[in-house]
């Protein structure tokens, strides 16, 4: 008999390594030789543009809080960001070196800076002003696609760096909970945006998806969206990928509204008729709450039509009731109240706005886009697959799991709602899935694969610069939140035992108790005297003069009751308090 290890089997076995381990040292290769030119293109553009900088070991380049409006490219040296936190020990977040980009989250968003920049050694850098790297970039579209997608990788690669911190102290019973994702409306920005009158009340806004049907034929895809109700109108804000495109209908001009049947993939759905197309919506939340409401949006446009009062409405005019038999009425809804309004864009705005999306570029993406549907707990894409495909969630919900070396089932560590995307990274690097992710409820999503744009960027040449720019920026925003939340993460949190906690009863029985509390409210009302601030002093006035009429001015309140002695072997009749 020969050496097992000389086998056929053994041999064959042992080629298979040798050949996967070649095809890895081979892509190494690659993924080496394609960031040293991405290092290398990124260096001339700064180059072009910006001036050298030489700073010692110790020194500041970037100061967390401060808006510096300059970008950094880093030739030599290393660089330790460091997250600042008042009256606490800082944080270490990472270590940059050369090649790297540094101040892009300025440059993207306009926030101050999220950490603090110092020169970990003898530092050599090219620093550019942002305000002249843009206007460089708006006159060369194929440099501002390769930068702007350069600086998108970037982003993400250090998302993933950070996100990995944060999974360090992921457990199963530590999964992020999940959020809405409906942001706090600015009413006055939403006016402008679709052009109504500053008299126009906004009363609600939902999350919906939204298919148009115009002259007998609908459109192939639905898109995301997000409907306000105002008292005239229906204004949707689409929103594909990196594209917004608004629509709005006359609340006059719609016949009626039909509901679908509560079939599948029908639920909560209704059709808006109107003159010349209908539109069907389709609201996950709050469905019955938008159809009362916009059926009560539609009785007054058509009241105010036919030039009848308001009193007509809510005596006599015809329409959906609820159920408690009277008709719809505006007057059943509260107006939404008017926020603080930011101020007037910069030129740096001005000059990323030359780099969004345009209108045209729509139809150019649903082109090569296609709609996909996931049942409850099916998955869109599984850690470690390949994967170059851009998602973005029309309804529904997905959960992003991962595997952990301590744990046997995989760890839920976020959700996606409706509207946001996926698979950006892996789309930037063409790699594999970094964690999976499965449809959490029923979810219909949008996607478009990596090879499907690469084409539609070669009969659109201007199309990838304004592409990368956006995603690029919504890079930005992921991080810029990661790192607020990694900072919030890091705060020391006092914990208290539960077999420390006391009920009221006990602290208003207790002198001891109630002096702290009274020393609180005196400093409190004190403080806010100091600060001028009436409003808050006359609050813990108010606060100290409750306190002092429960606890002092009333009957004393009965002592809590002590517990009886232990059993020591016999029994004896308790004793009597003294009356």
């Amino acid at each position: 008999m020969g050496n097992s290890a000389s086998s056929p089997k053994a041999k064959g076995n042992a080629y298979k390594s040798k050949s996967v381990a070649k095809k890895k040292a081979d892509a190494g290769q690659r993924e080496a030789a394609k960031d040293k030119s991405m290092q290398e293109f990124v260096e001339r553009i700064f180059e072009a543009s910006g001036a050298l900088r030489s700073l010692e070991a110790g020194e500041t380049l970037i100061e967390q809080g401060v808006t510096a409006g300059k970008m950094f490219f880093i030739k030599e040296g290393r660089v330790d960001l460091v997250l600042k936190r008042e009256g606490d020990t800082d944080v270490e977040l990472a270590t940059r070196s050369t090649g790297d980009v540094l101040g892009e989250l300025s440059l993207l968003l306009g926030h101050p800076a999220a950490a603090t920049a110092k020169a970990a050694t003898t530092l050599t850098v090219l620093e550019v002003d942002q305000q002249k790297l843009l206007k460089l970039l708006a006159d060369d579209n194929l440099s501002a696609g390769q930068l702007f997608k350069v600086v998108a990788t970037y982003l993400s690669e250090r998302i993933s760096e950070l996100s990995g911190r944060m999974r360090s102290v992921v457990t199963k019973g530590q999964a992020p909970g999940k959020t809405a994702s409906l942001p706090t409306t600015d009413i006055s920005h939403a006016r402008a945006k679709f052009g109504l009158a500053s008299d126009q009340r906004l009363i609600g806004v939902y999350q919906c998806s939204v298919r148009r049907e115009v002259n007998a034929v609908k459109e192939q895809h639905a898109h995301f969206g997000v409907l306000y109700i105002f008292d005239s109108t229906l204004c949707f804000d689409l929103k594909m990928f990196a594209f917004n495109k608004q629509m709005v209908i006359d609340n006059a001009d719609i016949v009626s509204f039909l509901r679908s049947e509560p079939a599948e993939g029908n639920a909560n759905t209704v059709e808006v008729q109107s003159k010349g197309q209908s539109v069907e919506l389709q609201i996950n939340e709050d469905f019955e709450e938008a159809c009362l409401l916009m059926e009560a949006c539609r009785l007054k446009a058509k009241t105010g039509a036919l030039g009848k009062s308001r009193s007509h409405l809510s005596d006599g005019a015809s329409g959906r009731a609820g159920e408690d038999g009277e008709a719809v009425s505006l007057e059943m809804f509260h107006v939404m109240l008017e926020p603080i309004i930011k101020g007037d864009k910069s030129e740096q705005d001005t000059l990323l706005h030359e780099l969004d999306l345009h209108p045209e570029d729509w139809d150019h993406f649903l082109s090569v886009a296609k709609t996909l549907h996931y049942k409850k707990g099916e998955y869109v894409v599984q850690e470690g697959q390949a994967s170059a495909t851009l998602y973005q969630i029309l309804r529904g919900a997905l959960r992003v799991e991962l595997l952990l070396p301590d744990q046997a089932q995989a760890v839920v560590v976020g959700y996606r709602q409706a509207g946001e995307m996926l698979g950006e990274t892996s789309l930037l690097k063409e790699g594999r899935a970094t964690a999976s992710v499965a449809a959490d409820q029923d979810t219909t999503v949008v996607a478009i694969e990596g090879r499907r744009l690469e084409q539609l960027f070669s009969t659109h040449p201007r199309l990838p610069s304004r592409f990368f720019c956006f995603l690029a920026t919504y890079q930005a925003e992921r991080l810029y939140k990661l790192t607020q939340s990694f900072a919030e993460s890091q705060q020391p949190q006092v914990t208290i035992s539960a077999s420390l906690a006391i009920s009221i009863e006990e602290v208003i029985n207790n002198p001891a108790y109630c002096g702290v509390l009274r020393k609180y409210l005196l400093r409190s009302e004190a403080d806010a005297a100091a600060a001028s601030n009436e409003e808050e002093r006359a609050r813990f006035l108010g606060l100290l003069t409750l306190f002092d009429f429960y606890v002092y001015a009333q009957a004393p309140p009965t002592p809590l009751p002590r517990p009886p002695p232990p059993f020591r072997g016999e029994t004896k009749a308790p004793r009597r308090p003294p009356s």
